[in-house]
């Protein structure tokens, strides 16, 4: 199999949408407004923080007009003139604190920050991300659609269990199963 072919390829997984749970995309835009339009988004590591963050980006330009720029915190800088942008902001609790400080000085005009936190530190949580087994058994069905064989609800039980509820390190190793399987066999034993 092809890597592009995989249906746990990172293109592939990176195209699903965020699935909210209760409430309105609409809701959480006027949330946002209402608390400065600062505010972060907060769950464990492989919750879909990203997902999230990408999604809100998109119904912010489609609803507002206002450009959405997602900033991996720990690898770029910031842009220059942030104000009118909505600045994403993935990995701040992993730069130290003289970066940090940096980065949200630099961020202070923006028109919004919304931060991925696994903690609320410091920022008002507008929404908490979480996973669970039926999520991911509904988001392994949306990718594996269509492809040779149906990957058993215990296999994926499993696979939630033995990464702690951590669904990219599920994804990663629901990739390597289906490349170093036949097509027609993507269920070996875990």
């Amino acid at each position: 199999m092809l890597p592009r072919e995989n249906p746990f390829a990172s293109h592939r997984i990176d195209a699903l949408p965020y699935g909210l749970r209760g409430g309105s995309w609409r809701e959480l835009i006027g949330q946002f407004e209402g608390l400065g339009r600062r505010a972060a988004v907060v769950g464990p590591r492989g919750s879909g923080k990203t997902a999230f963050l990408h999604s809100f980006g998109e119904r912010i330009r489609d609803r507002l007009g206002v450009n959405a720029v997602y900033v991996r915190a720990d690898r770029q800088d910031p842009p220059r003139n942030p104000s009118e942008m909505l600045l994403l902001l993935d990995g701040t609790e992993r730069m130290g604190c003289l970066a940090r400080r940096r980065t949200l000085a630099a961020c202070s005009r923006a028109w919004g920050i919304l931060f991925a936190l696994h903690r609320p530190t410091g920022a008002t949580p507008l929404y908490r991300t979480a996973t669970s087994p039926d999520l991911l058994y509904d988001l392994a069905a949306q990718l594996a659609t269509g492809r040779s064989g149906k990957i058993s609800r215990e296999t994926l039980d499993r696979l939630f269990l033995r990464h702690g509820g951590n669904l990219r390190e599920v994804f990663c190793d629901l990739y390597d199963r289906y490349a170093d399987s036949a097509p027609s066999t993507p269920n070996r034993p875990a």
